[in-house]
Parts: structure tokens; sequence; C-alpha cells
């Protein structure tokens, strides 16, 4: 795509456009990964089961919903900036609150093991004849609780909305810019 025509301002739209199509994905993947572990809940409730599944749909949701906030990259037009604080202003204080902590949780938990933050304190048992030592530290992949889950799932919800509502909202500026291509059509 040759873009070499376009201002600034233009080639910073398209780029925000791109973000935006990327982030649909990764807000939806994180969307499910929220309701599939709400359902999880119920049925390690009942079972009185292992909590991997959980641990691993946290990790994933968390990641996936902060991607769109942390991620660089090139594309065929250039560097695509991550979000900003554009959907901020879109959320309640507790939904902003929420958003704060899943990015803080991607960041010091999940991709990255902030030893400050995940609080590493090994000791030797005294009660133990071997003097056994213990690594005692915060789980970092401790899943959140069904409540705290349940108000992700709104947030998710209202960030997944917003992303195609903004994407719809752009889309007629920068439609000209984009290549024409038949797709699906026979000709």
């Amino acid at each position: 795509m040759d873009i070499t025509g376009l201002s600034e301002e233009e080639k910073g739209k398209l780029a925000y456009f791109y973000r935006l199509v990327m982030s649909y994905s990764d807000f939806k993947h994180a969307h499910r990964c929220a309701m599939y572990s709400l359902e999880q809940h119920e049925q390690l409730e009942k079972k009185g089961g292992d909590d991997l599944i959980l641990r691993a749909l946290y990790c994933s949701m968390v990641v996936s919903y902060s991607r769109p906030f942390n991620s660089y990259g090139k594309s065929n037009i250039g560097e695509i900036p991550p979000l900003k604080n554009e959907i901020e202003s879109a959320f309640t204080e507790q939904e902003l609150k929420a958003h704060k902590y899943l990015r803080w949780c991607r960041n010091k938990y999940l991709a990255h093991s902030d030893a400050k933050e995940i609080a590493l304190t090994p000791f030797v048992t005294s009660d133990l004849s071997n003097k056994l030592v213990m690594p005692s530290k915060v789980d970092a992949l401790a899943p959140f609780t069904r409540e705290y889950t349940e108000l992700v799932l709104e947030l998710l919800e209202k960030t997944y909305r917003w992303c195609v509502e903004e994407r719809h909202r752009i889309e007629p500026e920068i439609v000209a810019w984009l290549p024409i291509e038949q797709w699906g059509a026979e000709g």
C-alpha cells in the first residue's frame, strides 16, 4: 500500500485504524476468556477441582486485554503505536480502576516476573528437622475471584463495543486511502 501522498495527520489516522482493527481481536479474545472463566468457576465450585484452566484463562485474558495498550509494531504502512488514553473517557471510575489493574497485572505478574511485586521471601522452616527452605511469594497466576471476573467482563464488553464504534467512526475518513480489491466475487 502506498501512503507517500498522505499527510502525517492522515498517516496517524490510518495507523490508529490499524490499531483498532488489531485491538478488536485482542478485546474479543479477552472477552471470551472472561466468559469461559466464569463458566469454569461454576464447574470448579461444583467439583472442587484444579484451577489450572482458570489460571490459563486469567493469564490469556489479561495479556490479550493489555496488548493494544502495550504493543508497538511495524506494518505495511509503518509503525503502529499502541492505544493511549482514548478509551478511558468511556469508563466509569470503577471500570477505570479495573482497566489500570489489568494492565498492572500484565506488566508486573504475567509478562514479567517483577520481584518486588511477587514479594519473594524465602525462609528456613524452624519446625522441621531438616530445615527446609520455603519459597514464600505472591501467586502471580492466581485467577481473579468470580466477582472480580464479572466486573472485568463488563469492562471487556464496553471495550469491545468501544473498539467497534471507534473503528466505524473513523472508517469514512480512511476508506479513500485503502487499496481496492475484489473479494469473494467472481469476475
